[in-house]
């Protein structure tokens, strides 16, 4: 499930980028955008979203097994943060906290990545 999901935020990161880098997000409505359909990957794109998975999942990997729970019941199951708080008996600060942070480790791994 880790590994289905760091793919999918791969794969996503590089194709709003993708659509970022051709177009003014000032002229075009945000929603507009996100539903235009990905061109083709290019052999580069493949590399790129190769690496990203790689590094996700060991950053991902390295979460605690109520991280990752809190990870895939909310990214891959679309669970509230209050389905999730009831099922794993923790606070809805506890599961908002730990998203806020995995989600940071996510923004910084695709940041180091993007980095020459």
């Amino acid at each position: 499930f880790v590994y289905q999901t760091a793919r999918n935020l791969a794969l996503d990161h590089l194709r709003s980028r993708r659509i970022q880098a051709r177009t003014l997000q000032e002229d075009v409505p945000l929603d507009i955008l996100q539903s235009v359909a990905a061109p083709i990957s290019t052999p580069e794109d493949a590399t790129q979203a190769e690496q990203l998975l790689e590094h996700l999942s060991v950053s991902l990997g390295q979460l605690s097994a109520r991280q990752q729970r809190i990870f895939i019941l909310s990214r891959l199951h679309g669970c509230s943060y209050q389905e999730i708080a009831d099922q794993l008996q923790v606070s809805l600060s506890t599961v908002q906290k730990e998203l806020k942070l995995i989600m940071a480790i996510c923004v910084g791994v695709a940041e180091r990545l993007d980095q020459p």
